[in-house]
């Protein structure tokens, strides 16, 4: 119970703040990116990977009193172990790029690299490109990678506190005993050279190359065995001292630990195999698919682009009248026009004779409607830019309107040039001709 929240120490959860307003956040599993500039919020898509970690402690004491009043036994144990587990998660070749397309665009937009048409035009691409990836998977088997399994378990604990005190006193004790040998064999050579200070002369005789004889022959390899047992009682000692002092520093007083790790086991589930044949037979659908998505048109991508950047629509309005036809703002407006149409009449060839029926019986009574909203809004304009007295149209009037509406409003070149027309008209036939072909909400500008 008291190790079940254990797992937190285990788990990510970072809350960073940043500038202006700006914040990051990683959380499991096991770590992933919450990215927020003020109401824009980008997550990094799901790790390909997840966790499983458990964890125990178990502890017991034991206090007991034998019939000697000034004997107490105690005895206690803690144990506890811990594992963690973790495996891949299989996901095919269109989840991961589509995930981390919708994320790098997001990112884009939240690093400001991108305008606010930008979003939508790659949402249309995406969508775009998910139906024919989506299609190559479902006709030659989605290649998905092996999945991985990881696991490793590791346990630690104490010894009984009797135990530890004997393995404790047992080291002790071979610690004063390879120190009492030391000094015995210390002593043996000690008297050696009391009794006939040779050693070391003959130790130099030796190396030098003569050859012993007699006495020295025999002092040589007395003083040479006493060399022998102070080199091994010296290492003895030391070795049994340092077992004593560690096993002593480890017990804390009296606890000797004990650790222990699992190996870690790695499993490979293998993917399933492609059927090579089946993968041949469809060849040719899969490059149809990705000849038709790579041929797609992104001209009306681009011109949507184009003539709704704000730059554009500054630089149209400034420029007015000057705006060639044939200007690349001019030829985008034409084409985005023609592609309405376009569609239009594809939509209205479509159409079954009654529904076309019904909806040109729709289309006149709209149409009707506009001529009568037409016809109001351009008595409107009329009076606005007229002579008072003579009833004339006075081009002064007309062109301070358009300034201040072209000044006020982003248009688009065919608009500017309609306007421009509107300018130059002298009488009441071709002022209404120019008039109708302007859009609704311009029309309504000019009759105010």
């Amino acid at each position: 119970m008291l190790t079940a929240c254990g797992a937190n120490h285990n788990s990510i959860y970072r809350y960073q703040p940043l500038v202006n307003g700006k914040s990051l956040t990683l959380i499991d599993a096991k770590q992933r990116a919450i990215i927020q500039s003020g109401t824009k919020t980008c997550t990094e898509p799901p790790p390909d990977v997840f966790s499983v970690y458990a964890q125990s402690l178990a502890a017991s004491g034991k206090v007991s009193k034998s019939t000697d009043p000034t004997s107490l036994g105690v005895e206690g144990s803690l144990a506890y172990s811990s594992s963690e587990q973790g495996a891949t998660i299989s996901r095919t070749q269109a989840f991961n790029l589509l995930a981390l397309q919708t994320y790098y665009n997001c990112l884009s937009s939240l690093n400001g690299d991108a305008g606010r048409l930008d979003a939508p035009i790659d949402r249309a691409r995406l969508q775009r490109m998910m139906v024919s990836i989506l299609a190559i998977e479902q006709l030659t088997g989605a290649l998905r990678p092996p999945v991985v399994v990881i696991g490793a378990s590791g346990s630690s604990g104490s010894a009984a506190a009797g135990e530890a005190v004997v393995a404790i006193d047992k080291a002790f004790t071979s610690a004063q005993t390879a120190k009492s040998q030391l000094n015995e064999a210390t002593a043996k050579r000690g008297k050696l050279d009391d009794a006939d200070p040779k050693c070391t002369s003959l130790a130099a005789s030796v190396a030098a190359g003569t050859v012993l004889t007699g006495d020295d022959q025999k002092k040589r390899a007395d003083c040479a065995a006493a060399d022998a047992l102070v080199a091994s009682t010296t290492a003895n000692s030391s070795d049994a001292t340092a077992h004593y002092e560690a096993l002593k520093s480890a017990s804390g007083g009296g606890n000797s630990n004990t650790a222990q790790t699992g190996v870690i086991d790695a499993k490979v589930i293998a993917a399933i195999v492609r059927d090579e044949e089946t993968v041949r037979q469809v060849t040719g659908a899969v490059q149809k698919i990705v000849a038709d998505n790579m041929q797609q048109d992104e001209t009306k991508f681009f011109c949507i682009r184009l003539l709704g950047d704000p730059d554009t629509q500054r630089t149209v309005a400034t420029q007015q009248a000057r705006v060639s036809s044939d200007s690349l703002t001019a030829q985008c407006s034409s084409f985005l026009m023609a592609s309405v149409a376009y569609e239009q009449d594809k939509v209205f060839g479509a159409m079954s004779p009654d529904a076309r029926q019904e909806f040109e019986l729709q289309k006149n009574r709209t149409l009707g409607a506009l001529r009568s909203a037409q016809d109001s809004a351009f008595a409107g304009y009329r009076v606005m830019v007229q002579d008072d007295t003579t009833r004339a149209i006075v081009q002064a009037k007309v062109a301070a309107k358009i300034d201040r509406i072209i000044a006020t409003n982003s248009l688009i070149p065919p608009i500017l040039a309609q306007l421009e027309l509107l300018r130059g008209a002298t009488n009441d036939s071709s002022a209404r001709a120019v008039f109708q072909e302007l859009p609704g909400y311009i029309q309504q500008l000019l009759a105010r």
